[in-house]
């Protein structure tokens, strides 16, 4: 059978002695008028690639499901606040819990129909169906908890209707600035990509 000889084929001597007898020819000298090596243009495009912070998708999906949710919120909140008007005990027991759970609905119902995968946040247009629809349902359900709590009267249908357009126009233009960064991101190789 076939032999080995581990001890000298990995000897740390071996490879040092090795690495020891690789000339490199100096291009350059430095200031002080010493040969410096200068490394291919290449090499240094790799290295100043690799040198720069990375993006991991999962931090970037978390991250977005921050922002989609503090946005889709403060629309709500700045509709309130133009149309409606700030007031103390309304705002706190009807309008906050109102927003904040449409938000939070509308974060969930895009996780459920795969709208943080990278794939679809890559091509926003084709994801957007899907977006606008879980969007809908969260305002559906919202309607319906509204409806059946009986708290219909203390909601302005003015207020709730140009939330649910200024939302979906928000989420819109935050997909495909999204889907613009995560190309670009992708392209220069900032994006990390995990096998």
């Amino acid at each position: 059978m076939n032999k080995f000889d581990r001890d000298e084929a990995f000897n740390s001597e071996a490879i040092r002695k090795a690495m020891a007898d690789i000339k490199v020819k100096p291009r350059l000298k430095g200031p002080d008028g010493k040969p410096v090596v200068q490394m291919s243009r290449l090499a240094h495009q790799t290295a100043t690639r690799l040198s720069q912070e990375n993006y991991s998708p999962t931090m970037i999906i978390g991250l977005l499901r921050l922002a989609e949710l503090a946005l889709l919120a403060f629309t709500g909140f700045v509709v309130y606040a133009l149309y409606v008007g700030i007031s103390g005990g309304l705002t706190i027991y009807t309008y906050t819990p109102a927003i904040l759970t449409g938000s939070a609905l509308a974060v969930l119902l895009i996780q459920i129909v795969d709208g943080y995968q990278v794939p679809a946040l890559r091509s926003a247009l084709r994801t957007l169906p899907k977006v606008l629809t879980a969007w809908s349902i969260a305002f559906a359900i919202i309607a319906l908890m509204v409806f059946f709590l009986q708290y219909g009267l203390a909601f302005s249908r003015v207020w709730f209707a140009v939330w649910y357009f200024s939302g979906a126009v928000s989420l819109v233009l935050v997909r495909n600035i999204v889907a613009y960064g995560i190309r670009r991101w992708a392209r220069n190789g900032v994006m990390e990509r995990r096998a």
